[in-house]
């Protein structure tokens, strides 16, 4: 119960109670609140595993500043992860389903004028269209067992949870309702989002350089390019020269070192963080900044690790 108030305060209660209720449509009936009950179980075994990590790889406190932010990346992630996820899990159902609608508008647009919506929608619910086949059929059933069928329609857009399903919905209960043949409008309706579609595609394509270039940057070239200049600064000699007046003795190059291992540390941490969410407002999901950040910061850190030589 209390680790369900936590999730509730966090992440807020009707956003869950949405969230679980959408994740019921795609992968069966579900509670999100067990799923957010494992995530603290994984926070706490990350939460032990850096301790443990930092313990067996700790140099004299060179390694403190990561053992923070990944402590703090242990506690929030997992947690984050599944929120994330699951809105990702929900969207993506949503966009199987607009994928499928034009060719299911262009099918209910081939019937003749005049012909029952029943039979254009049983049409539909049988041509197996992820997701869209189920909802039609569903609103199938709902008009035969005696519900209007503009609430039907209705209701259908409300669990795709599509403005362009709304759109379709709203032409097909107009169209009900005034007896008007839609086949044209349902047409035009379609070649909108075929094309609206292929300029998200075209759009994606050529982002995808960058956004691989980001993801490399950040990952692994930034990091170990920062870890062999630190790992070289660190080997040189510069004792000799404090004797003519410069240089540094070794008490103050190892605070001036570990000073940069933490700035480097922050740097690492903000530039993968940053890079995620840039490349999740790209796609256009937000929620993927999370999953970007999940894999980006870890493997950065590592990296700069190993090629400072302070893992050795």
């Amino acid at each position: 119960m209390q680790m369900r108030l936590i999730s509730d305060i966090v992440f807020g209660k009707d956003n869950l109670l949405v969230l679980s209720k959408e994740l019921s449509r795609v992968v069966g009936e579900t509670d999100i609140y067990r799923f957010f009950d494992l995530s603290y179980l994984a926070s706490i075994f990350l939460v032990f595993l850096v301790l443990a990590a930092s313990d067996l790889f700790d140099t004299g406190g060179s390694v403190s500043s990561m053992k923070g932010i990944l402590l703090f990346f242990s506690i929030v992630a997992p947690p984050l992860i599944v929120f994330f996820s699951a809105g990702m899990i929900c969207a993506r159902r949503v966009s199987q389903i607009e994928l499928f609608l034009p060719d299911a508008l262009y099918q209910m647009s081939s019937f003749p004028a005049g012909s029952p919506i029943e039979r254009s929608l049983a049409s539909v619910s049988s041509s197996n269209y992820p997701w869209l086949s189920d909802e039609f059929a569903l609103t199938l059933k709902q008009i035969n067992a005696g519900a209007p069928v503009p609430e039907a329609f209705d209701g259908l857009w409300r669990r795709c949870n599509s403005s362009l399903v709304r759109r379709a919905c709203v032409l097909l209960s107009q169209g009900y309702s005034t007896g008007f043949d839609m086949s044209i409008a349902l047409r035009e309706v379609a070649d909108d989002i075929y094309e609206v579609r292929s300029l998200y595609r075209e759009s994606q394509a050529s982002l995808s350089i960058e956004k691989y270039t980001l993801i490399l940057a950040g990952a692994f070239f930034v990091p170990a390019i920062l870890g062999i200049l630190l790992g070289m600064v660190s080997s040189l000699d510069f004792s000799g020269l404090v004797e003519i007046g410069f240089g540094m003795d070794s008490a103050l190059k190892k605070e001036v070192l570990e000073n940069a291992v933490f700035g480097t540390h922050i740097y690492l941490a903000l530039y993968s963080v940053i890079a995620s969410f840039f490349l999740a407002l790209q796609e256009g999901n937000i929620r993927k900044g999370v999953l970007y950040s999940a894999l980006m910061l870890p493997c950065a850190l590592f990296v700069f690790l190993f090629f400072s030589g302070l893992l050795v």
